[in-house]
């Protein structure tokens, strides 16, 4: 039984598609920073800690009971 040869992959050859898929890249890399600038999910750990810490310190500071 012959086995099936696979596809080759498509390769970019044409200047003109490496250069848009960089571009593409480059655009979802700025999307991506525009949003995680947009949302400051560090901002928001900073506010749960500070909150943790204020009024839960023996949560943190203590050991359980068992």
């Amino acid at each position: 039984m012959r086995r099936r040869r696979r596809p080759a992959r498509r390769r970019l050859t044409h200047p003109t598609e490496t250069i848009l898929y960089v571009l593409a890249l480059l655009l979802a890399a700025l999307i991506v920073g525009y949003m995680a600038g947009r949302t400051r999910p560090y901002d928001r750990l900073a506010d749960w800690a500070d909150w943790q810490v204020r009024f839960h310190l023996d949560r943190w500071t203590t050991r359980p009971r068992l």
